[in-house]
């Protein structure tokens, strides 16, 4: 049985007669301003930094997932036509998502962006409606301590 990663990277196995491995996709927006990414950290995951995003719903592009994800994570709003997208990563993984204790067949996709206009950039970390954003410098980005699948889209921008 192949196994399915946490957010930490550790594995698990599933019970192929209790859980059941569902499709989804996802997408995330990696926000860059000059050394510096956006990073969110979940209250029921309060020690994993981890890019704003999640699952894309039905009728929707992976573009207009990720920057409602984004809305609702970050909480804030990026107006498509201030952002430039510089590179897109994908990746599909084989993810347990914890909190719920299911197992996900996970097609996503990260965008690397930066905002046109006004900055977004500030040194304090702040509260959001789950948790709890701060900029993270290339040099503060701890890959062991960040989503692990994450971590592999930030590494492939970072190349």
């Amino acid at each position: 049985m192949r196994p399915y990663y946490d957010r930490y990277g550790a594995a698990h196995y599933p019970d192929v007669e209790n859980d059941t491995m569902r499709p989804r996709m996802g997408a995330w927006i990696a926000l860059r301003e000059g050394s510096h990414i956006l990073m969110v950290i979940a209250d029921n995951a309060h020690d994993v930094p981890e890019l704003p995003g999640g699952g894309v719903e039905a009728g929707e592009s992976l573009w207009q997932g990720a920057l409602r994800e984004f809305q609702e994570e970050a909480n804030i709003t990026l107006m498509p036509n201030n952002c430039e997208i510089i590179a897109e990563y994908k990746q599909t993984v084989y993810f347990y998502a914890d909190d719920v204790d299911e197992y996900w067949n996970y097609d996503q996709t990260y965008f690397l962006i930066q905002q046109t206009g006004a900055r977004l950039y500030h040194e304090s970390v702040d509260s959001v409606p789950e948790g709890r954003r701060l900029w993270l410098s290339a040099e503060e980005l701890d890959f062991s301590a960040m989503h692990y699948f994450h971590a592999m889209a930030i590494k492939a921008f970072t190349k």
